[in-house]
């Protein structure tokens, strides 16, 4: 459950920290009420300093959520392939995660750090927060937004835990296929604007055909 998706697709916003834990926190719910599958969660930066992040990972492991994962991103947060972002410094980050691994109710919730720091202070400086965070205790790791090949390969070799990947459709990481992910070495992938930007098209194109008085979309939906 991605946070763009999310404020998207229920408040029509766009991802620059217009909602907050609660309002997401409802999203999550809904769709973990409609669905089966083990769910990992965007959970921002938690929301705020420690305590906060505690009380996020907390609240999401209650609803039953397997996963989630942290930023490092300074509030207000934006998407991850958006310029202006700006990130704390390692150190908070670091209390983050301690407490995170100290405090979640169940030692199976995978907690996977995400670093924006590639945008902001360069690659380099990304896979130095990278490894800080994993000595913190992160049981995953996401660098967010490598803007190459030679970087995600780069990458995938650089960590002994699972990374995950994030792809945008007019983001800055190059997209491939799933395999070629899982060749490089990479463990999740999220294309995380297919689904919205096709729905959203999709109902435009519909609206249009009614408005138009045609109806030839009538019988090719799902």
């Amino acid at each position: 459950i991605g946070g763009f998706p999310a404020v998207g697709a229920r408040y029509g916003v766009p991802d620059v920290g217009l909602k907050g834990f609660g309002e997401i926190a409802a999203c999550v719910r809904d769709i973990m009420a409609a669905c089966d599958l083990p769910v990992f969660v965007d959970g921002d930066d938690g929301y705020g300093d420690v305590k906060n992040v505690v009380h996020t990972v907390q609240s999401y492991e209650r609803m039953g959520a397997s996963a989630v994962f942290l930023e490092d991103q300074a509030w207000p947060k934006r998407c991850g392939h958006m310029a202006g972002k700006r990130v704390v410094p390692p150190e908070v980050m670091d209390a983050k995660i301690r407490a995170t691994m100290a405090e979640r109710l169940y030692p199976e919730t995978l907690i996977c750090v995400r670093t924006d720091a590639r945008a902001v202070l360069g690659f380099d400086e990304a896979l130095r927060r990278a490894e800080r965070y994993i000595r913190a205790g992160a049981e995953a790791i996401f660098v967010e937004a490598p803007e190459s090949v030679a970087e995600l390969e780069h990458l995938a070799r650089a960590f002994d835990v699972p990374q995950f990947a994030n792809p945008l459709v007019g983001g800055r990481t190059p997209i491939l296929s799933i395999r070629e992910f899982e060749a490089l070495g990479f463990n999740a992938i999220c294309f995380g604007l297919e689904t919205i930007m096709h729905a959203a098209k999709a109902m435009k194109t519909v609206l249009e055909d009614m408005r138009a008085g045609t109806f030839a979309l009538r019988d090719k939906g799902m």
